[in-house]
């Protein structure tokens, strides 16, 4: 009873906290897998799209196969709600069956936020085939790793990943779960029928680095973190990385406006006492039903 209502004192707690503005990298693939999208900012949330250099590194992983897709990738403008930018896009093949990985790395640049310099990294992965898979460590200097990808999606199922800097786990760091209202479809962002308020969640990673939290519902979710700080030269690089997730198919992402949003008193009312070894896992989650505004980015 007692762990109970700490995890409902921490959900309300949670709902003083500000929506997370950071930019991140975009890696957008969609259902069909064809085409892959890179572009900076957060056009798929209803913020502004910023112009990307040419990223630092663009790959895909399946069976032990690595290509390099840099030199596939052509630039173009994204239009988001409401400016356009410089994105990259480059055709990709992910009808093998197995796990497939893509890796993309922003170079080192000014913090919109005015926090100094700031390197992107995004990961997606695309599940071809009902067999389940446990995505590996690849050393990255921040990456959040799922502990397991498997076809098929039931709302409130839990998902678990460790964040990971370097092979290692980042401890005791704010992890930031959002569902996308829009998706890009050529160079124009286009709003998700049945998704068009913004729903996210807030999670902290334990000691092995990893977070659980309970999904709601399916749709396009970006998972955000801030690892370690680097160095570039003499500069301290903030590194933050962005995975993209699909959960669920498209008759599942597509529902009527009038869909149920849960909220943090809602959901923390519903969760069950649990026992020891299972709290630090676990996590108190903040779930927002309300219109968010556009980021500024100057």
């Amino acid at each position: 009873m007692f762990l109970h209502g700490n995890l409902m004192a921490a959900a309300r707690a949670l709902l003083t906290l500000p929506r997370p503005s950071t930019p991140g990298l975009m890696l957008h693939l969609p259902e069909t897998g064809d085409l892959l999208t890179l572009a900076l900012g957060d056009p798929l949330g209803g913020g502004a799209v910023l112009d990307l250099a040419t990223p630092l590194e663009a790959i895909h992983l399946h069976a032990g196969c690595r290509v390099d897709l840099r030199a596939a990738l052509k630039p173009g403008l994204l239009h988001g709600a409401g400016n356009a930018a410089r994105s990259w896009q480059a055709r990709v093949d992910v009808s093998c069956s197995g796990l497939h990985r893509f890796e993309a790395v922003s170079d080192v640049g000014r913090d919109p936020e005015g926090r100094g310099y700031v390197q992107h990294h995004a990961t997606s992965f695309v599940l071809r085939g009902s067999v389940a898979a446990e995505p590996e460590t690849i050393g990255s200097a921040v990456e959040i790793l799922p502990d397991r990808l498997a076809a098929g999606f039931v709302p409130g199922a839990v998902f678990s990943a460790r964040l990971l800097a370097r092979g290692r786990p980042v401890v005791g760091t704010a992890v930031h779960l959002e569902r996308m209202m829009a998706e890009p479809v050529g160079d124009q962002v286009r709003p998700i029928r049945g998704h068009e308020r913004s729903l996210w969640v807030i999670a902290e990673t334990d000691r092995a680095g990893r977070f659980r939290v309970c999904l709601p519902t399916s749709g396009l979710w970006a998972i955000t973190a801030t690892g370690p700080f680097g160095w570039s030269g003499l500069r301290p690089v903030r590194h933050v990385t962005t995975l993209w997730l699909r959960f669920g198919n498209p008759s599942e992402c597509l529902k009527n406006e009038s869909e149920p949003v849960v909220t943090a008193e809602e959901f923390s009312a519903s969760l069950r006492p649990l026992d020891a070894a299972a709290v630090a896992g676990h996590l108190s989650q903040r779930l927002s039903s309300e219109q968010r505004p556009h980021e500024r980015t100057t």
